[in-house]
């Protein structure tokens, strides 16, 4: 997995890091110890990692693994949040595995070097499996099968993975990420949002629409329920959320007047 709060940190630091070993040490030599990691990026990761913790939902006694678990910040939030929790932190840099571990000399929470698509565990053995999507709570996603293409470096590289691996990993991807989806359009029922109109569908009797976060709106208007040589596309109007689905919203326009 990416460390989702180390690459936060990363793109925020980026320039001033690299200011700071120009004509000293590379980047990679400076992020190969875990002490210098952790100075430089696992440190912004301590300040993010209690909210993460708290959106995750972890609960105390759940069994966790936190994937590409760095210098351990997410894995001590967890830590003190779920007190009676099994953790297990994975990261491929041996480094900030001794790093994390030597903070957590007792055996509830434990670091080992590993790879994020070879784990040892088989699949359900955790109650959770934080992840960047879990992490970031994206709007929408495009996910596809990788495929082969001409002329590409990759269809050249050994080890393809199965194409029936690919599609379970699709199916496991897209269903947490339609879960997503479904939550965060949720919170959006009862709230009246800003909507460009896009057009009409006629088999449904609802105008389409955009919000200012780009996600579709569609929504019935009682003063204009279908075209009859006028139109609403073009339009901003107001419009008040009464449902949510995993790929768009349902609404009524709002008459201010």
């Amino acid at each position: 997995m990416i460390r989702a709060f180390d690459t936060l940190a990363a793109a925020l630091m980026a320039g001033a890091v690299l200011a700071v070993t120009a004509g000293a040490a590379t980047q990679p030599e400076m992020f190969s110890a875990g002490d210098a990691y952790e100075r430089f990026m696992g440190r912004w990761s301590r300040e993010l990692a209690p909210l993460l913790v708290k959106f995750a939902g972890v609960r105390d006694g759940d069994a966790v693994l936190d994937v590409g678990s760095g210098t351990g910040a997410l894995t001590a939030a967890l830590a003190v949040a779920a007190p009676s929790s099994r953790i297990l932190g994975i990261d491929p840099a041996a480094p900030y595995v001794a790093f994390a571990q030597a903070r957590h000399p007792g055996g509830r929470v434990r670091f080992e070097v590993g790879d994020a698509q070879q784990l040892r565990f088989p699949d359900g053995s955790f109650d959770q499996t934080l992840s960047l999507l879990d992490a970031v709570g994206y709007d929408s996603l495009f996910s596809f099968k990788y495929s082969p293409r001409p002329n590409t470096p990759a269809l050249e590289l050994p080890d393809q993975v199965p194409d029936q691996e690919k599609g379970r990993r699709l199916m496991v991807l897209q269903e947490r990420q339609r879960a997503i989806q479904i939550r965060r359009n949720s919170l959006l029922i009862g709230r009246q949002e800003e909507v460009l109109v896009e057009g009409f569908n006629a088999a449904t009797g609802q105008w389409i629409g955009r919000t200012s976060q780009n996600r579709t709106l569609n929504f019935t208007h009682a003063s204009l329920p279908a075209p009859d040589g006028r139109t609403l596309v073009g339009r901003y109007l107001p419009v008040r959320v009464t449902r949510a689905g995993p790929n768009s919203l349902v609404g009524e326009w709002v008459d201010l007047i």
